[in-house]
């Protein structure tokens, strides 16, 4: 699992340099200079859907306490114009054409800024949510839009080198790995009368890069 090999390194490392950072002992509650913030920050993900290049964009938002650990909410949709085959029935009659594919999810989002006060410094983070894949009607009456709907599980590991640019802005560049569960194995009929399956979770599983702009409450205000 070369995902968690990554990741599981890219921790020892950060919490080794994380050690070195403070020599005396803080406490969550009792310090003095504890703090809680907050922020909001568009997202964009550059990722594969089906082995093609594909790219989700949303955003999200959180609490920040202690302007290190922080934990609130996200929500994103892929944005790529997929294409899928038409769908036909065990007889060879043509069920839907003109689909495309439609991919979302959102849920909680954590994670943990290493040296916060440096200018540039590491952040871990966890997405988990749920959502859905689906197939859309490009041309459709209203009550026919969707052809096929499979609600999914999504966890999205990511580490990211974040940038101090502004007390109230940051960049942050990452990678992850998005993991889909739950997919279902309802079947259709291809053009050859061939029985497979509408989504498979490597249609969806991908390692990923990603852009976050964010804006909020990230230092003392000046006096």
């Amino acid at each position: 699992m070369k995902p968690f090999t990554f990741i599981l390194i890219a921790v020892l490392a950060i919490s080794n340099l994380s050690a070195q950072e403070q020599d005396e002992m803080r406490y969550l509650f009792g310090n003095k200079d504890f703090r809680i913030s907050g922020f909001g920050a568009p997202i964009t993900e550059f990722s594969s859907f089906d082995g093609n290049f594909a790219v989700s964009s949303g955003g999200g938002g959180a609490a920040i306490f202690d302007n290190k650990f922080f934990i609130g909410g996200y929500g994103m949709g892929m944005t790529t114009i997929h294409n899928y085959p038409n769908v036909y029935s065990e007889n060879g009659n043509l069920q839907a054409d003109h689909l495309q594919v439609s991919f979302g999810h959102g849920g909680l989002w954590t994670g943990y800024n290493f040296m916060p006060n440096n200018p540039i410094h590491f952040v871990l983070s966890l997405k988990a949510g749920g959502g859905a894949a689906s197939l859309i009607n490009t041309e459709f009456d209203f009550e026919d839009i969707e052809q096929y709907y499979d609600y999914v599980g999504v966890l999205q590991p990511q580490i990211d080198v974040e940038l101090n640019l502004l007390r109230w802005f940051k960049i942050s560049f990452g990678a992850g790995y998005r993991y889909v569960m739950g997919i279902g194995d309802d079947t259709y009929y291809n053009s050859d009368l061939e029985e497979v399956r509408y989504f498979d979770k490597n249609d969806f599983n991908s390692p990923y890069g990603s852009i976050t702009f964010l804006f909020g409450g990230f230092g003392p205000k000046k006096k």
